[in-house]
């Protein structure tokens, strides 16, 4: 778990304590320490356990604000990889109070923001997502080279606020989100949030910047959809299989208005539909090769 790595760094190291609060006692530090190789190789509800033990202790001693937000981080992910989103929502809404009352590094309130977003869009409560998504991005500033530039955060905001029906916000972050993929060398995520702008944009009623870019998806596919040997990359040529059917469904909508385009439209629509049908084969037989497997 990155997240336990990164808070792992906090407890390893020695503190200039306030004189009020002593250091955790060697019990605790051990508690802790199980709690984390736990989490590392997976064993959530022992992990769980040691992190929530490990947790009172930091409380009751005092420790400093930082040390026991990272803590909640910590067993806020562990809860996320349970399934327990409501619970690791709490934890994270703790992590972010008392990071405000601490000398927080502001990359790690960043990355807390970040987790909180995608709990909350696990939720569906996509107000509070995007809410927690314009925190982080606006934070990027304040990061290093490396982290500050992060089309994913644009691309989850992008999604969250076509969520709200804010089309016209949405457009903008698919867009950057696109440039951005694009100067990172990957490609599939570029073409898939570029779907996304042109999806958005027909939704804001800018219909003609809208059908340029899904004749330009188009062009960029030819008759073949994307393809990649990355077997990382299955999730996201997913996606695009769904929006690239979405796009020729909207595209035969568009062309419907049109009394000269009626045999296009029907193409299109036909089209569509194809490529949503085998979208959902190909996702319905990855599930059960899933199963098989576990």
């Amino acid at each position: 778990l990155s997240a336990c790595a990164a808070a792992c760094t906090i407890f390893t190291s020695q503190h200039s304590l306030p004189s009020f609060a002593a250091p955790p006692t060697a019990e605790a530090q051990a508690t802790l320490k199980r709690g984390y190789q736990a989490a590392a190789v997976g064993l959530l509800p022992r992990a769980d356990t040691l992190l929530t033990e490990a947790l009172a202790s930091w409380t009751q001693t005092g420790q400093p604000a930082d040390e026991v937000a990272a803590l909640y981080k910590v067993r806020a992910t562990v809860r996320q990889q349970q399934g327990r989103l409501a619970e690791a929502l709490v934890d994270l809404d703790k992590a972010l109070a008392l990071a405000g009352t601490a000398s927080t590094p502001i990359a790690e309130v960043q990355r807390t923001y970040v987790l909180r977003a995608r709990v909350n869009a696990a939720l569906q409560r996509w107000r509070e997502a995007e809410s927690d998504l314009s925190a982080a991005i606006l934070r990027l500033d304040d990061l290093d080279a490396i982290e500050s530039t992060n089309p994913f955060l644009f691309s989850e905001r992008s999604a969250a606020r076509s969520r709200i029906g804010d089309f016209a916000g949405a457009a903008e972050d698919a867009q950057v989100a696109s440039v951005e993929f694009r100067s990172i060398g990957d490609k599939l995520r570029s073409l898939l949030s570029s779907s996304d702008a042109a999806l958005a944009l027909y939704g804001t009623g800018d219909i003609g910047e809208s059908v340029q870019k899904m004749r330009a998806t188009f062009s960029s596919s030819g008759n073949r959809s994307p393809a990649s040997n990355n077997p990382d990359d299955i999730g996201v040529l997913q996606e695009l299989a769904r929006r690239e059917a979405e796009l020729h469904l909207a595209y035969a909508a568009h062309l419907y208005g049109s009394a000269n385009e009626r045999a296009e439209a029907q193409k299109q629509w036909e089209t569509g539909c194809i490529r949503l049908e085998a979208y959902v084969t190909d996702g319905l037989q990855r599930e059960n090769d899933e199963m098989e497997l576990r």
